[in-house]
């Protein structure tokens, strides 16, 4: 299998010599993991040593995937599971802990339904969205904590949609807000536990659905739509938020918890100026 068939070309590398084996005998559930962000960390917890399950709906990419990483020597195995059927989560979860020793250290919630409506929203939109992207964390976590020892870490993935208004996505606005939100209760229940939950809230990365949305297929077509809207004047990398997912699994992050890293090229930071925009300044003068 080709690389670039699961991992957009030009991205940072995902396999790192200073971080190789800091999940050596580590094992890691990514939901969603088939695709986007989701394979990407998964390849980069398998990079750096950890036996990987690889969680999703789509059998087939479930499979290409697995076949692929193992095809570079990596520790992954891919299982089938719909995030939204509650018992399928706690099967799965049982047999990749029954698989790896009885335990799960790092689980990463990226199953997703892009879905997204505004005034023309039913009720069937938001119980769509709600069931895939809230519930389906939910699931997979519930049914993970069981088999998580002290110092293991959730991360889950929200957006940046949750933190700025954006037009035509009440549906899926909502539930990544309600990610972010959810992830610091969830890190206040089980601090007791021991376990670490965090959430990443990606900007524009160039990921399968962001193809779907560009003019050519490229990424390049995409910098023009978005470089206005952020600092660092490119789309974001699926390997870049995956390397903040493993990070805040890692023992580097061992006092990070209940809170939410954007990864977003300067999106929620920035105002209404823009990078070399002088114009506001270029009439005031000095006294």
């Amino acid at each position: 299998m080709d690389k670039s068939d699961f991992v957009a070309k030009n991205q940072p590398p995902l396999d790192q010599a200073f971080t190789k084996r800091r999940f050596d005998g580590k094992v890691a559930l990514v939901a969603g993991g088939a695709s986007g962000i989701g394979l990407a960390s998964v390849e980069r917890f398998a990079s750096d040593g950890a036996s990987v399950a690889i969680l999703d709906i789509n059998q087939t990419a479930g499979k290409d995937a697995e076949a692929y990483l193992k095809g570079l020597g990596y520790k992954v195995k891919f299982y089938s599971v719909d995030v939204e059927n509650r018992d399928e989560c706690f099967k799965v979860a049982e047999q990749v802990a029954k698989d790896n020793d009885n335990r799960i250290d790092s689980v990463v919630n990226n199953a997703v339904y892009f879905g997204s409506k505004a005034l023309e929203a039913r009720r069937e939109d938001y119980e769509k969205s709600f069931s895939v992207n809230v519930i389906g964390t939910s699931n997979i976590v519930q049914a993970c904590v069981p088999f998580m020892p002290p110092g293991s870490a959730i991360v889950n993935i929200s957006s940046i949609t949750a933190t700025r208004a954006q037009p035509c996505r009440w549906t899926y606005a909502a539930t990544k807000g309600a990610i972010k939100t959810m992830t610091k209760h969830m890190a206040l229940d089980l601090a007791k536990n021991e376990i670490r939950v965090n959430s990443v809230g990606p900007g524009w990365i160039w990921s399968p659905e962001m193809a779907k949305a560009s003019p050519d297929g490229t990424m390049e077509a995409m910098r023009s739509s978005v470089d206005k809207f952020q600092m660092v004047n490119r789309v974001g990398k699926t390997s870049e938020v995956a390397s903040v997912i493993v990070f805040l699994c890692s023992r580097d992050a061992a006092f990070v918890t209940g809170t939410s890293y954007k990864v977003d090229g300067g999106y929620c930071a920035m105002g209404p100026e823009r990078t070399g925009s002088n114009e506001l300044f270029a009439t005031t003068k000095t006294k």
